[in-house]
């Protein structure tokens, strides 16, 4: 009996050891606040304020720092109150998950001796060997991070806020990411996500406010709950194997225009598409009947009304040989055969710029243009057909309401169903390509040979739109040194001539009525009178240096053509020189004297016309 007592005495006090050494308390020393567990202390903030080289101490109150919890939050980062260095001793075997989240430091140092802890030259946070990353430093001073090639895992909240990386480089071996692991990141604009990873966890990428693309990888399974949220990515393509898009996965995406998605998709959540304002197509790789199986949120509903979803979606088949490619406006179609007919209200691949194409471009491999084509093109202004033979179909540009002119070079069939184009616009058509063409309205038939462009029709243009047909047809035939015309009525420019001249020398000025001119020429010269070819009035307009050179125009009516309106002394215009005081003629030789000055000072008055001219010239090709 006594040594059952003797025991229960033992056991008893045990217990007590054990539990006293299980009692934990919060206390400060310093500028740290600490709590002692089992035996050790544990770091939960610090008033870092002020200081620079912060080194966590070895001992807080006699108990060894085992442990970092915390240190403190700014929310604002490279600022004056920085920490430049965070120096981690041997004894910390314990980072917390969230110990340097939103914490105003540009590197972190870890002792050598640390065996649970290191630190890369950056001044980045691994476990011992580098094969986790456990926190990158909120005001790391570099914009480009390209990981260590050991690293398998990056740890929760590990790049969150971190103010100043634009690029992240991530390794091939990377095998999973932490949640929120690259969120609220300013700058972050390019990042790279390795074959392997098979979930972009929550809030992986919510309010990286310059991400605007990011490609996937083609193991990726699901789209976690905010992973791409609140982020400006104009587009998205989601691979094959993913099967679930979850709660607001792209909610306030107000830039995307376009997400394709796969047909293994099986869940979309709850308003995965909320506030995505620029959000116009779903380029779905399954049939309308794959579409109907997926398990879809009815909070989508009012979403995807507003949207086209395009079925059986194969952007690597795209249209037997043709390319197509879209800059600032212009849509480019190359390669070789037919662009397919489709059927009315169908979707096109390159739909996409249906409202910001003013100018089509179809190279000349191209045969044939089908039905439907580019239905309700509403931008488009210009089409320009350079193919050796072309067909353009019915309805090819039903919609296509801005029309103004059609360009054609080589052999065509068509009819005034092709273009559907209004009633104000030109169909421009080389006459040599086509001679069974005849003057129809609407048509203008040209030809262009020997640098010369011919306008064998009757046409009303405005000047820009001349430079606009030869800008064209220049990027086809080659040099154009002059424009010759049969009628010509040059609308919206007021035009005026040189009648005749007074006693006085003086240019007397009447108007041309309607400003039609007959069987004339538009050449253009610098200003000192040498000539200067189309193309290389167009180089000088494209590049700005269009101020030196005159149009000259004339008709056989009308040698010397001037535009009215005209101020004279109009800053844009060169000076006019000083004219010379008229001399009493004394002889037959001071006559002719005379009578030159006073043709000089005519001359030099009309170049000030064509001068004006151009000026006007150069705005409307600015328009």
């Amino acid at each position: 009996m006594k040594f059952r007592k003797l025991i229960a005495m033992i056991l008893a006090a045990v217990m007590a050891l054990t539990a006293a050494s299980m009692i934990s308390f919060a206390d400060t020393e310093g500028i740290y606040t600490y709590t002692v567990l089992n035996g050790s202390a544990m770091i939960t903030s610090v008033n870092y304020a002020g200081i620079k080289e912060l080194e966590i101490p070895e001992t807080l109150g006699g108990y060894p720092v085992r442990t970092i919890a915390g240190i403190g939050n700014t929310y604002s980062y490279g600022t004056a109150n920085m920490v430049e260095t965070l120096y981690i001793p041997a004894s910390v075997t314990s980072v917390g998950s969230s110990a340097l989240r939103n914490f105003d430091c540009a590197k972190v140092v870890v002792d050598e001796n640390n065996p649970s802890y290191s630190a890369d030259a950056a001044g980045v946070l691994f476990n011992k060997d580098k094969t986790v990353l456990v926190a990158c430093p909120c005001s790391l001073q570099q914009t480009e991070y390209d990981f260590p090639e050991t690293v398998k895992r990056i740890e929760y909240t590990a790049f969150e806020q971190c103010a100043f990386i634009e690029k992240i480089v991530l390794p091939a071996g990377l095998e999973s990411l932490g949640t929120q692991s690259f969120c609220q990141m300013p700058r972050l604009r390019e990042i790279n996500i390795p074959e392997g990873i098979t979930e972009l966890g929550q809030n992986m990428f919510i309010q990286c406010r310059s991400l605007e693309s990011i490609t996937l990888p083609s193991t990726l399974q699901k789209v976690s709950n905010s992973s791409l949220s609140e982020t400006p990515l104009k587009n998205v393509i989601v691979p094959d194997g993913v099967t679930a898009l979850e709660t607001f996965a792209f909610e306030s995406c107000k830039k995307m225009e376009w997400i394709e998605l796969p047909a293994t998709l099986q869940t979309i959540g709850y308003e995965v598409f909320e506030n995505c304002d620029s959000l116009k197509f779903i380029f779905y790789r399954g049939s309308i009947e794959d579409w109907a199986a997926i398990n879809i949120n009815t909070s989508n509903e009012d979403d995807l009304a507003n949207l086209r979803i395009v079925y059986n979606y194969a952007p690597e088949t795209g249209y037997p040989g043709i390319d197509y490619t879209f800059d600032d406006g212009w849509l480019t179609l190359s390669g070789a055969g037919e662009i397919p007919a489709f059927a009315q209200g169908d979707y096109h691949y390159w739909d996409l710029y249906a409202d910001q194409c003013d100018v089509l471009v179809v190279d000349s491999g191209i045969t044939g243009v089908g039905a439907y084509a580019f239905e309700n093109f509403s931008a488009l202004e210009y089409i320009i057909l350079y193919s050796e033979n072309i067909a353009v179909s019915e309805n090819a540009f039903a919609g296509c309401d801005a029309l103004e002119s059609i360009i054609i070079t080589g052999a065509a069939t068509f009819s005034a169903e092709s273009f559907n184009a209004p009633d104000n616009a030109l169909i421009f058509v080389d006459a040599a390509q086509n001679p069974e063409l005849s003057q129809t309205a609407g048509i203008i038939r040209f030809t262009c040979e020997d640098k010369e462009l011919h306008l064998i029709d009757d046409v009303s243009m405005d000047l820009y739109h001349v430079i606009d047909l030869v800008s064209a047809l220049a990027a086809h035939y080659g040099e154009i040194a002059k424009i010759t015309f049969g009628n010509l009525t040059l609308d919206g420019v007021p035009m005026q001539y040189i009648a005749e001249y007074d006693e006085s020398g003086d240019p007397v000025i009447l108007p041309i009525e309607g400003s039609a001119l007959v069987n004339g020429e538009i050449k253009a010269a610098r200003l000192d009178g040498t000539a200067l070819t189309f193309n290389e009035l167009i180089e000088l307009i494209q590049t700005d240096g269009a101020d030196g050179f005159l149009l000259m125009v004339s008709d056989e009516n009308h040698p010397t053509i001037i535009n009215p309106n005209v101020d004279i002394e109009d800053p844009d215009d060169p000076d006019e020189p000083p004219a010379p005081e008229d001399p009493e003629p004394a002889g037959v030789f001071d006559g002719i004297k005379v009578t030159f000055i006073k043709v000089y000072n005519t001359i030099v008055k009309a170049i000030k016309w064509a001068v004006t001219l151009l000026n006007k010239f150069f705005k409307l090709i600015h328009k």
